[in-house]
């Protein structure tokens, strides 16, 4: 039947460009619900075939990529700086331990918004690399002068996609843009390394750094899926919240409905 036994779901980050938007509509309107969209936005990717030197190149300014090789030398004279890339079968442990300290180690920790700042995050996270590397989809990327590590960034694999989860770095070497020159490497290997994946999502917010050296680009909504009539009046209500808000102000509201079935 089209009974459910809650009101609706609220979906912060819905891929809008792909198989799944059209389905969940097509599925909502057969079942009487109601998909509400009311935001939209475009997020950072790597598409690993495309990556590689030339791409470097080519979506890095030469202003920025003159930065980073100053930033790379002030590194090889401390010590000899070294890429590493974990993922399939082989896992290492540590590899979660050192990250979680580096996160811990910079502003994150020092607001207390770092994973190992709460011991349910931590534990949360660290079940979750061991259930993701058990099925050879956990990637973690360090960046070591000499023997220390001063940049780690987590990241995980599903289906044919791969999404950038965290990017922690010691603040003794921050002036040296570490977790940036990390993940330019990751560009520079993705080609070998993660060839087999259709795109890799950042996850970040617009205007983050990796839209400057990520040059794809994905659409992901926000939305709702109303399912009971509770639903559909609270949606109405927003939507005349938002309009009454707008004609207030004297502007359109910050976010509004882009479609709905």
């Amino acid at each position: 039947g089209k009974t459910f036994q809650w009101h609706g779901v609220d979906f912060k980050y819905w891929p809008a460009d792909g198989k799944s938007d059209h389905l969940v509509r097509g599925l909502a309107a057969q079942r009487g619900a109601s998909w509400h969209e009311y935001d939209r936005l475009s997020r950072s990717v790597l598409y690993p075939q495309q990556a590689g030197e030339s791409y470097i190149e080519s979506h890095v300014g030469s202003g920025r990529r003159k930065d980073l090789r100053r930033c790379m030398r002030r590194l090889t004279e401390i010590g000899p700086v070294t890429w590493t890339f974990q993922g399939g079968g082989s896992f290492d442990e540590g590899s979660v331990d050192r990250f979680l300290e580096l996160e811990q180690a910079g502003w994150k920790g020092e607001q207390r918004d770092a994973l190992a700042s709460d011991g349910r995050d931590e534990q949360f996270f660290r079940e979750m690399v061991r259930g993701f590397a058990g099925a050879g989809r956990a990637l973690f990327c360090e960046l070591r002068v000499g023997e220390r590590v001063v940049s780690s960034t987590s990241n995980f694999i599903s289906g044919r996609a791969g999404f950038a989860f965290k990017i922690g770095w010691h603040p003794d070497f921050a002036k040296m843009s570490p977790g940036i020159l990390t993940e330019v490497e990751l560009i520079r290997q993705a080609p070998s390394l993660l060839g087999q994946l259709d795109f890799v999502d950042s996850g970040a917010a617009q205007g983050s750094y990796l839209d400057e050296l990520w040059g794809g680009r994905r659409l992901v909504s926000k939305a709702i899926l109303a399912t009971s009539s509770m639903g559909r009046a609270t949606l109405g209500a927003l939507d005349i919240g938002r309009q009454l808000k707008g004609r207030l102000f004297g502007g359109t509201p910050s976010t509004k409905p882009v479609g709905a079935v």
